[in-house]
């Protein structure tokens, strides 16, 4: 990639994080919304006591929401999942999804979760020999959107059976 093209990329991602930095700021003042506020505006240093060498990093938050550090968790993941797949036999994706709601608690996390170890315990399952899953909440003006990615070894799982018992 030139060099323009990536400052001009560095620089959409500030004004990315800085959005978000306006919107948290004065409503949300935790660790993480004062990382991101710090990340790639500060240096870190390695100082090797053998040598005396000096290396120097840029300060990254490592917070998936981050324009500046998704990338890298998206990188780590996905090297995970090619591992992951190289040990199944017949790996399969699923999504989970559950309807829009308006108003994020809690109980509704808690209750989604509780439904993915329900439903892993049902005939819909029985094939499933292992695997992993990730859950998603998005909101896109339409309401919250709860949902999971499911990676699992299984030689078949019924489309039509796994809908009507997570409909259930």
């Amino acid at each position: 990639m030139p060099a323009d093209d990536l400052q001009e990329l560095w620089l959409k991602q500030d004004i990315w994080r800085d959005s978000i930095l306006a919107k948290l700021t004065g409503l949300l003042d935790t660790p993480q919304t004062r990382n991101l506020a710090r990340c790639g505006n500060e240096n870190m240093f390695r100082h090797c006591k053998g040598c005396n060498d000096v290396q120097t990093f840029s300060y990254h938050c490592d917070l998936k929401f981050c324009p500046r550090c998704n990338h890298r968790i998206t990188a780590r993941r996905l090297r995970v999942l090619r591992e992951w797949v190289k040990l199944m036999p017949q790996p399969k994706h699923v999504v989970l999804t559950q309807r829009n709601f308006q108003h994020l608690t809690r109980t509704t996390i808690r209750s989604h979760t509780r439904a993915l170890a329900k439903i892993r315990r049902t005939r819909a399952f029985k094939t499933v020999t292992g695997g992993c899953v990730s859950v998603e909440l998005t909101n896109e003006s339409r309401g919250w959107h709860l949902h999971s990615h499911w990676l699992v070894n299984a030689r078949w799982l019924d489309p039509g059976e796994l809908a009507r018992t997570w409909a259930s």
